[in-house]
């Protein structure tokens, strides 16, 4: 619709707010439905940004959306209660590790 500039705004918060969603007070399926909903939305910023001729910021907004991501992937590996439950000899050697 023309309207760049304001996609480029949107995007930012997005990409700056999808953090404080992720809590970790949410279930793995839920975790997991709020990043598939936002999946993507780092890509079109960084597009978007590259169209106003910001690489600059839009290899930031890239990397930002990559740490949300790998932060993701780190959090739910640090969870080992349920592994504790079924094989607490192997989750104490994970903890160890």
């Amino acid at each position: 619709m023309g309207k760049v500039e304001e996609a480029v705004y949107l995007a930012r918060n997005v990409i700056d707010l999808i953090p404080n969603v992720r809590s970790r007070s949410l279930d793995r399926k839920d975790r997991q439905f709020v990043m598939s909903r936002f999946s993507g939305i780092a890509a079109s910023a960084c597009a978007l940004l590259l169209e106003i001729q910001e690489p600059d910021q839009a290899l930031e907004y890239l990397e930002k959306g990559r740490a949300v991501i790998l932060g993701q992937v780190m959090n739910d590996q640090s969870d080992v209660s349920a592994l504790h439950v079924q094989f607490p000899d192997l989750a104490c050697t994970y903890e160890s590790l």
